[in-house]
């Protein structure tokens, strides 16, 4: 005579199968969000990259730089954000910019002159702003740029690894240390 068949798990296999996918659960979400705080980040550097040889082509065909304000509209968030709003018009119409799709950062333009500023601005994990990137184009002779309403590097530069402080021109880049990480 046969035993009858069990099916299904202990306690004790429950139990250990709730621990494994805690385990993995604790390792994998952090570099989960790490990995989207970093390609959110990207899409800054990227169109950063793109507003500086906007302003450059400017440059060599009027002879100024532009100010083209702040889009899109409103507060930055870990949500992307379609490209709408009164200021993205002079972002086009003054620069020729128009980003790919939506967008998790707010950019901003100061131009004036032979100088500029660029910042992008976001709260990528929903905890604060905490990443902001930029770009400080001085004039001839000067050694700041050109202030604007948000970004700490708007004057003083991208983040320098080697002094430990804002002071690189020039420069796509963070602005400061822990710009474009996450808090977890």
């Amino acid at each position: 005579m046969s035993s009858p068949r069990r099916q299904g798990f202990t306690l004790i296999e429950g139990i250990v199968l709730v621990a494994i996918v805690g385990i993995v659960a604790t390792i994998a979400v952090p570099n989960f969000i790490r990995l989207q705080t970093r390609n959110r980040t990207a899409e800054a550097l990227t169109n950063l990259g793109a507003l500086r040889d906007a302003q450059a082509a400017r440059f060599a065909e009027l002879g100024n730089f532009v100010r083209a304000g702040s889009a899109p509209e409103g507060v930055p968030g870990p949500q992307a954000r379609p490209w709408v709003g009164a200021d993205t018009l002079e972002f086009s119409q003054l620069l020729g910019f128009r980003p790919e799709g939506d967008v998790y950062f707010q950019y901003g333009v100061n131009g004036e002159g032979e100088a500029y500023t660029l910042t992008a601005m976001s709260d990528l994990d929903g905890r604060g702003p905490r990443a902001q990137f930029g770009l400080v184009h001085a004039a001839p002779g000067e050694t700041l740029g050109l202030p604007h309403m948000f970004g700490s590097c708007a004057r003083t530069g991208v983040w320098n690894p080697a002094t430990q402080r804002a002071s690189l021109r020039d420069r796509v880049g963070p602005c400061g240390a822990e710009d474009g990480t996450s808090r977890l």
